[in-house]
């Protein structure tokens, strides 16, 4: 199975997503080199929308796919 993210961090898989939305490369909206709060909160529902990959409302294991 692929590296999924673990201790190193790098991954293809569910736990990447999960990266993806902490990057500064994602949530620095106007790339000024600083995240604010107000950046930060403007990209959580589209992370949430890749994170909740069966449409349920929530984030539970079964959107991490099997094994996790």
């Amino acid at each position: 199975m692929a590296n999924e993210g673990g201790a190193g961090g790098h991954g293809n898989g569910p736990m990447k997503r999960v990266q993806q939305g902490m990057l500064r490369e994602t949530t620095d909206v106007n790339a000024d080199g600083q995240v604010t709060r107000e950046e930060f909160l403007e990209t959580v529902p589209a992370w949430f929308a890749s994170m909740d990959t069966n449409g349920g409302g929530s984030v539970t294991t079964e959107d991490f796919g099997k094994g996790h």
